[in-house]
């Protein structure tokens, strides 16, 4: 007969996961530099992630989905067609969060709180900083040379005007991260059972709005339509969901085109990237391997003919990087993942004006889709712990059903 496991140790097992998972969350959200590291607060994260992922492994944690599967296995067999460190680096870091992934469906229903406790806990802390320090005094203590920054720049705000004077950015390195931060967390602001909920979800929309982030304002009017849905008349949302619809596609798909006309524009970048992965069937096909888009990127020959900046290390748009590094098969894995997704997130039906656990982790799943195509959502730990777990929530909340 199979061995059962005992009640005992199943339970310590979910607790020994629930506070791994709460703790790579909160390092992932606030990340302290550490004094004398350069870039700490953007390694801190990614490792914060590989050692979480790591640890559940060790805990005896498995990939179970099959879309999962697929997408690890076509992972695997392009980093081992054409190895290198950063390839192999970037396959672990993703081999981790998809861990931590499959383990949230598995996690026991306290593992809810603790997270969304960490989340609005370090969401609120960034956004403190933000607001009175970087917003109010104009002093950006925790501002570090970001990994792209040549080091001849050295650390002069004065290079850094554009993303950091003036705008909020806490401990996450940029407007528009604390602005993601908000929104994903903004459905979870609004279901809290507290008096003060109302309160505190609209400081987490004046959040997003002082970040000056088009995509942070436009996920949480999305959010909001989505959770309003089903407390409106029909006529009424109707009348109000076309209006919504218009302001929230341009915030969101309006803001990858704002800089179109300009040097690193988001538009041109697009159209070179779908031109250089469509030249040759092999490439269609197979991409040119996992991490290989910051390569071509900062190449004489590329988008920016060698220079180095923000722009320059991922595609802000998911899709377009899948394309690039994985071509047509990684990219079809990819979307199969995502729809399972959608389809969880779907059937928890989050409109329903009944507050159930699972409403707010499927919402941020459903805003995280448009943002997919943007910004990049999945080359920042903090959002692809956020989404991660809202996915395997929803995929429990389903099971359970």
């Amino acid at each position: 007969q199979p061995r059962m496991s005992h009640p005992t140790s199943s339970r310590s097992l979910g607790r020994a996961q629930s506070a791994l998972w709460a703790v790579a969350m909160a390092l992932a959200l606030v990340p302290v530099p550490i004094p004398g590291v350069p870039a700490s607060g953007e390694f801190v994260p990614v490792l914060a992630v590989l050692l979480g992922g790591a640890l559940m492994l060790a805990l005896g944690a498995s990939v179970d989905a099959w879309p999962a599967r697929a997408f690890l296995a076509w992972l695997l067999m392009r980093t081992a067609a054409d190895p290198s460190m950063r390839s192999i680096w970037c396959f672990l870091v993703v081999l981790a969060g998809i861990v931590l992934m499959e383990t949230a469906a598995r996690l026991p229903a306290a593992a809810e709180r603790w997270v969304a406790g960490v989340l609005i806990v370090g969401v609120g802390i960034n956004l403190a900083l933000g607001l009175g320090l970087n917003l109010a005094l104009g002093i950006h203590p925790f501002a570090e040379c970001p990994a792209w920054l040549p080091s001849s720049l050295g650390c002069d705000p004065g290079h850094l005007d554009h993303d950091f004077v003036r705008l909020p950015t806490g401990l996450l390195g940029h407007p528009n991260s604390l602005g993601l931060a908000l929104a994903l967390t903004f459905p979870l602001a609004l279901t809290l059972r507290t008096k003060g909920r109302y309160l505190l979800s609209a400081i987490w929309f004046v959040g997003a709005v002082t970040t000056n982030s088009r995509l942070g304002v436009g996920l949480c009017l999305a959010a909001l339509a989505v959770m309003t849905w089903g407390a409106l008349p029909w006529w009424r949302w109707c009348a109000l969901g076309g209006a919504g619809t218009a302001i929230v596609t341009w915030m969101v798909f309006g803001h990858g085109w704002v800089y179109a006309t300009s040097f690193g524009g988001r538009g041109p970048m697009w159209g070179l990237a779908f031109a250089a992965s469509t030249t040759d069937w092999p490439m269609i096909l197979a991409g040119y391997g996992l991490g290989s888009w910051a390569t071509w990127a900062q190449m004489a020959s590329g988008p920016y003919q060698g220079a180095v900046n923000s722009w320059t290390m991922t595609a802000f748009s998911e899709p377009i990087q899948a394309l690039y590094e994985l071509g047509v098969v990684g990219l079809a894995i990819g979307a199969w993942w995502w729809l399972n997704a959608i389809r969880d997130a779907w059937a928890c039906r989050p409109w329903r004006v009944a507050s159930t656990s699972s409403r707010a982790w499927a919402t941020a799943v459903l805003i995280s889709v448009p943002a997919l195509f943007v910004t990049p959502v999945l080359h920042l730990p903090f959002a692809v712990l956020i989404v991660g777990f809202a996915v395997g929530r929803c995929r429990k909340a389903v099971k359970e059903t």
